[in-house]
């Protein structure tokens, strides 16, 4: 184990493959024993908004060019690589077998818990940088995105917008240009899976803040440049494929709601909260913990703590640990808050980006816990010899 005041920052392309095989073999497992009865429960079966989708890609699309030229099911989104080519794609490959389809999100859920556990790397030493992997791939609270096959806007999503920060890191630890565009390049495709991608930016400079030497941070300018470009052309022209519709969000103003939306979010990532659950989409449980003053406690303490150690991150435990702390858990705040804004829309299935930020905030308090006690009992080893 790394010493107390080591600083990691491993390097994905140095890791071994027997380091990547055995995370992995592990994150495998640990989504079979959370997931297995949903997947095979599911496996062969339609959600009742796949339906949709199968019946809008068979009438309305009908070659590639369709896919980013006429509007998705959903009015006033534009979100053609998710929306359109999955579905016309599967169309034509495999006459929309539904297994097939699970399949791919099965293969993209394994992959997002991966491109995790590489972005632990950089918080974690190899074997630790499983567990925030672990974490996230076990969530029962994302049954929706493992039994949906339109959950797929998601599952590609956040895997591009893993990336895009994932290289974005090893081009500054590593220094290598290319990197960035790559980190770009991913950076667009998830804004075209899914437009709450946009945050992407905004974790890339919480980096910069807390890790990074902040006189370069022109550098972390450019996923910002892309996502505003996006926007521009999302309002001036990719709603219009869908006629300028609304999109039929309504948002909300008032900060106790927001607040209440995070906590819901927060709550759900404990598997003791929601097993045996009555509902999918909102249990009962999850509602009833996330109104409660604990709760509220919970969240407040976190934030507070996290905001203030990236200002004074010297005042307790070493600092690079303080500062890794106050990284996931902001990146759990930026994550969620697409969907924390939302009115009338508080479904478990959103807190699945955020999860990520909270699964790698709990294995680093957890590998800070485990090294203090190792350094405490070496250096009592010490004074006893």
């Amino acid at each position: 184990m790394k010493a107390l005041n080591a600083d990691i920052k491993t390097d994905p392309a140095q890791i071994g493959w027997h380091h990547i095989l055995i995370a992995l073999l592990i994150i495998t497992a640990s989504m079979l024993l959370s997931h297995s009865s949903n997947i095979i429960n599911n496996f062969s079966q339609f959600q009742w908004e796949d339906r949709l989708f199968f019946c809008h890609n068979q009438t309305t699309i009908h070659l590639l060019w369709d896919c980013f030229t006429k509007p998705s099911l959903w009015p006033g989104l534009y979100r053609p690589l998710t929306t359109n080519c999955y579905y016309f794609f599967g169309r034509l490959l495999f006459e929309n077998t539904i297994e097939v389809y699970h399949s791919i999100n099965l293969l993209f859920y394994l992959i997002n818990a991966l491109l995790l556990f590489f972005i632990s790397l950089r918080f974690l030493p190899p074997y630790w940088a499983t567990l925030p992997a672990v974490l996230f791939a076990s969530r029962f609270a994302h049954v929706e995105v493992i039994q949906n096959t339109v959950e797929f806007q998601s599952l590609l999503s956040v895997c591009f917008s893993m990336l895009g920060i994932l290289f974005f890191i090893h081009g500054r630890l590593s220094h290598r240009k290319l990197l960035y565009v790559f980190s770009s390049i991913s950076l667009m495709l998830a804004l075209f899976s899914k437009e709450t991608a946009v945050v992407v930016p905004l974790i890339l400079a919480l980096y910069c803040w807390l890790f990074d030497n902040r006189k370069e941070w022109k550098l972390y300018l450019i996923p910002f440049v892309i996502s505003i470009i996006w926007l521009l052309l999302f309002i001036t022209l990719f709603r219009g494929v869908s006629g300028y519709q609304p999109t039929g969000f309504k948002y909300l103003f008032s900060v106790s709601e927001v607040f209440y939306n995070y906590k819901f979010h927060l709550v759900d990532f404990s598997n003791i909260v929601t097993l045996n659950m009555d509902n999918i989409v909102a249990p009962e449980k999850v509602i009833l913990y996330a109104k409660s003053g604990v709760a509220s406690a919970l969240f407040i303490l976190l934030f507070v703590l996290s905001c203030f150690a990236m200002h004074s991150p010297n005042w307790i435990l070493r600092a690079g640990a303080v500062q890794k702390i106050s990284f996931a858990f902001l990146f759990f705040i930026i994550a969620t808050a697409p969907f924390a804004v939302l009115y009338g829309r508080l479904y478990m299935r959103y807190s699945y980006f955020g999860h990520a930020g909270l699964a790698l905030f709990l294995s680093i308090i957890i590998f800070e816990i485990f090294s203090y006690l190792e350094l405490s009992m070496s250096k009592r080893k010490f004074m006893d010899n």
